[in-house]
C-alpha cells in the first residue's frame, strides 16, 4: 500500500526514518547526503514537517530545529513513525479516493472530483497508481457505472478494504462511516472470554465493520469458502460460538438465510486466516486432527517435504505441528484471495526482512526459488513471501549446529556467565558456551586483548569486547554470531 503514498510526503518519511535513528543533531548536508536530496528539498521537507508537527499537536513525541546549519531533534519514548505514516497516507490522493469510493460508492465523477478537490483531467492523471494497487487485487475502476465503480467480486472488494484499512489505520476509519452501536460492536471480542491478542481482536473487528457497511449499502454475499480448520488452532474459539457472538450485528438487514449463512462463514473464514499462529498451539493441537482430507494438504506435505531436502533438517512434532497448520492456513487464505500487501507501514517487505534478519532472507530466497523449479504449485509469490519467511524463520534458527562461543572476561568467572546469559537471552540462534579454548571455536570475545596463540591462524574468531558493554556494543555482537550462523547453511 505504500504506493499510494503522494511523492509529495516520501521526503518527510524518509527524513524521519533517518532522524530515529537517534541522531540527536547532525548536518544538513550529513541528511542530504543519506536521503541523496539536495539542501533546498532538505529544508523544505524540514519546514513542512515543522508545520505539520504543529498542526497536529506532535510536539509530544518529536522536536525538530535548525540552528547554524545542522539540525536538532528530540524524540521521545512516545515516538512512532507510524503515526506519521498513517497521518501522510489518509492525506494522499489515492487513499482519500479508496475512502470516498468506500463510504459513497454509487458518487458520480463529478462529485467524487468535487470531494478531491480536483478536474477530472487531474483525476484522471493521478488513477494511475490506485488502478496498479487494484490490479494485484483482481478489481479495477469504472467510472461510467452508476452504482459500482470498484468493479469485481465483493469477496475481493471487502478483502481490498480490509487490507488498506489495517495498514494505514490499524482499524475501522471511524470518521469515514455513520454505523452505530461501534463502541458495542467494539468490546464483544474483548468480552468474549477467549484469550485473543489485541491485534487479532482489531483485525476482526475491522473486518466485521466493513461486512456490515457494505450490507447496508446494498452489497451481499452469495457465496463463501469450503474448509475446515480445528477449533484448537483458533483457540478454541468454535464457529458456532463465533456465529452466536455475531449474528445478532446483522439482525438489522433482512437477509436471506443463506445470505447470512454466506456473511457468517466469509468472517469466520477471515477470523481463522489472519493470523500465523505460534508453535504454542502444539501443546493442544495434534496431527489427527487435522484436515489431512483438504487437497491442500498435498501441496503443505511437499512443501515441508522439499523444506526438509533444502536446509538438510528434521523437524521436531512440535515444529512438523505448526508448519502443517500455518502452511494450511496461508494456501488456504491464497485460494480464496487474491492479492495483499507489499509493504509495512513506510517499509517494503524486502526491507522490514532485511532490517529485522538479513542473513535470513539470503537463506530463504534461494529455497522459493528451489521450490518453484521443483513443483510450480509450490511457487511463492510477492504476497506470499513476507509471511512464509516468518514461518520458517523459526526451525530454521534452530535447524543448525550451535555457533562455538567462548567469553573471556578478565574480571570473573561470574562477569562470564552473565555474558554468556545475556547473549543466550538476546540472541534467536543455538549457542554453545565452551569454559577453555579448543580448535573448533567459531568466536571468542574477551575484553582484553588475547594472546595470538589463543586466535590460532584466523583473526575473524575474536570479538573485542568492553568491561561492561552498553546496547549498541551488543548489536554488533548478534550480528557478528548470525552471520557465523548462516555461513554454516550456506
Amino acid at each position: 500500500m505504500k504506493r499510494l503514498l503522494d511523492p509529495n510526503f516520501i521526503p518527510i518519511l524518509s527524513l524521519l526514518k533517518q532522524l530515529n535513528k537517534d541522531y540527536p543533531s547532525r548536518s544538513i548536508t550529513f541528511f542530504s547526503e543519506q536521503l541523496k536530496l539536495d539542501r533546498r528539498t532538505i529544508l523544505k521537507t524540514i519546514h513542512t514537517l515543522q508545520l505539520d508537527i504543529s498542526r497536529n499537536h506532535w510536539e509530544n513525541m518529536l522536536t525538530i530545529e535548525i540552528i547554524d546549519k545542522s539540525v536538532y531533534t528530540t524524540i521521545s519514548p512516545f515516538f512512532s513513525i507510524e503515526v506519521f505514516f498513517s497521518h501522510y497516507m489518509s492525506e494522499s490522493f489515492a487513499v482519500r479516493l479508496f475512502l470516498s469510493l468506500f463510504k459513497y460508492p454509487s458518487d458520480s465523477i463529478d462529485e467524487i472530483c468535487e470531494y478531491l478537490y480536483v478536474s477530472k483531467a487531474t483525476f484522471y492523471r493521478r488513477i494511475k497508481y490506485s488502478k496498479e494497487v487494484l490490479d494485484d487485487f483482481n478489481l479495477s475502476l469504472d467510472f461510467t457505472d452508476s452504482k459500482n465503480k470498484l468493479v469485481g467480486s465483493e469477496t475481493q472488494i471487502r478483502y481490498f478494504f480490509s487490507t488498506l484499512f489495517w495498514e494505514v489505520f490499524r482499524s475501522f476509519p471511524y470518521s469515514e462511516t455513520s454505523s452505530s452501536n461501534k463502541e458495542k460492536k467494539e468490546l464483544k471480542f474483548l468480552t468474549s472470554g477467549k484469550n485473543l491478542t489485541i491485534p487479532f481482536i482489531l483485525a476482526i473487528e475491522l473486518q466485521l465493520q466493513i461486512a456490515l457497511t457494505r450490507i447496508e449499502q446494498g452489497y451481499v454475499l452469495s457465496s463463501s469458502p469450503d474448509y475446515s480448520l480445528p477449533e484448537a488452532a483458533i483457540f478454541n474459539f468454535s464457529y458456532s460460538d463465533f456465529k452466536k457472538l455475531v449474528s445478532p450485528d446483522f439482525s438489522d438487514y433482512s437477509l436471506a438465510p443463506s445470505e447470512l449463512e454466506a456473511e457468517m462463514d466469509t468472517l469466520y473464514f477471515s477470523f481463522t486466516t489472519c493470523n500465523i499462529y505460534s508453535p504454542n498451539i502444539s501443546k493442544e493441537l495434534s496431527l489427527s486432527s487435522m484436515p489431512w482430507s483438504s487437497p491442500i494438504m498435498t501441496t503443505v506435505q511437499k512443501f515441508i517435504s522439499y523444506a526438509s531436502e533444502y536446509f538438510q533438517v528434521s523437524f521436531a512434532n512440535k515444529d512438523y505441528v505448526y508448519l502443517v497448520l500455518n502452511l494450511y492456513v496461508l494456501y488456504l487464505k491464497k485460494n480464496f484471495y487474491t492479492g495483499g500487501s507489499l509493504s509495512v507501514g513506510f517499509n517494503s517487505l524486502e526491507e522490514a526482512m532485511y532490517s529485522d534478519d538479513g542473513y535470513l532472507l539470503d537463506q530463504v530466497n534461494p529455497f522459493f526459488h528451489f521450490l518453484s523449479q521443483k513443483e510450480p504449485e509450490l511457487h511463492v509469490d510477492k504476497f506470499q513471501k513476507f509471511y512464509f519467511t516468518l514461518l520458517l524463520r523459526r526451525v530454521i534458527l534452530q535447524a543448525l549446529p550451535p555457533v562455538n562461543v567462548l567469553v573471556c572476561s578478565k574480571i570473573s568467572t561470574e562477569e562470564n556467565s552473565w555474558v554468556e546469559k545475556r547473549i543466550a537471552e538476546i540472541c534467536p540462534i543455538p549457542i554453545q558456551f565452551h569454559q577453555g579454548w579448543n580448535p573448533n571455536l567459531d568466536l571468542i570475545i574477551s575484553d582484553f586483548p588475547l594472546p595470538k596463540k589463543f586466535i590460532s591462524d584466523n583473526p575473524d574468531i575474536y570479538f573485542p569486547w568492553l568491561d561492561f558493554p552498553n546496547f549498541t556494543e551488543w548489536v554488533p555482537l548478534v550480528k557478528k554470531l548470525l552471520k557465523i550462523y548462516f555461513k554454516n547453511l550456506s
